[in-house]
């Protein structure tokens, strides 16, 4: 479960543990951690405080074929 905190108007998350991932929209063009492939800004794809970003599972199987 979530922790959610006030802080400067802002609300932060707080997660659990590591290996939470979390489905996002990115913001910065990066390499998938599962199959290295090129993730692209604007793509959903999933994030882990501390790990860093994957493709969604069907969006990594697509890419190895």
């Amino acid at each position: 479960m979530f922790g959610l905190f006030h802080i400067d108007k802002r609300i932060v998350v707080n997660m659990s543990s590591e290996g939470d991932w979390r489905e996002i929209t990115v913001r910065f063009a990066n390499k998938c951690l599962s199959c290295k492939g090129q993730i692209e800004k604007g793509e959903t794809a999933l994030w882990s405080k501390g790990i860093g970003v994957k493709h969604t599972d069907t969006e990594c199987s697509q890419k190895k074929s």
